[in-house]
């Protein structure tokens, strides 16, 4: 099945939609692909009447736009790099990372405090690496949280582990990052070190 579990719900919806002769405007939702790989497509759907004007078929005419979204992504990583570049220096450690949790910047003075090169933090290292495993779950329903624009930024305490491997704890202070479309978020922390 091409459809991806996510979607189904919306695919109902706009079939039951279109039954009832609404039009439904073009949109976007994910597919899968034959190896498993998960793209997002532009559908356009579109009723095929009979000559007796009687409905026949839906048609979905679907334009793969996953590359259009990487380009849209990488424009708001190199944005937020920049913007990062300003705060090299800040007092606060500085990370951007996307929602799954891969980190895409962070500022000197994060690399200061966590003692990991900016090419380590966002070639491999998750904001999971960055937090004991105690705060995980902690962390994931904040994340969960700022997606769903339950509140406003918030500020929490939490256990961040070095890249040697020792503890410190620092008050974070989170945001959420996107484009005017409302894509491509990215959640930004500015963490204090507050253990002695």
């Amino acid at each position: 099945d091409i459809v991806a579990e996510s979607s189904r719900p919306l695919l109902q919806t706009v079939i039951h939609r279109l039954k009832n002769g609404e039009q439904i405007p073009q949109y976007e939702a994910p597919r899968i692909t034959k190896s498993g790989k998960i793209i997002k497509v532009s559908v356009t759907p579109t009723v095929l009447y009979s000559s007796y004007h009687k409905q026949e078929l839906i048609a979905f005419t679907e334009r793969d736009i996953s590359t259009q979204h990487q380009e849209v992504k990488d424009e708001s990583i190199h944005f937020i790099q920049d913007l990062i570049a300003m705060l090299e220096h800040d007092s606060e450690a500085v990370i951007v990372f996307e929602p799954l949790g891969q980190i895409v910047a962070l500022n000197q003075t994060a690399e200061t405090l966590y003692g990991w090169t900016r090419q380590e933090l966002t070639d491999s290292v998750s904001i999971f690496e960055l937090t004991t495993q105690q705060d995980h779950s902690e962390l994931q329903t904040l994340m969960n949280e700022l997606q769903n624009n339950q509140f406003c930024p918030v500020s929490r305490q939490f256990s961040r582990i070095t890249k040697h491997n020792s503890s410190i704890q620092v008050m974070a202070s989170f945001s959420l990052l996107g484009n005017t479309s409302n894509e491509c978020h990215f959640i930004i922390s500015r963490e204090q070190h507050i253990s002695a």
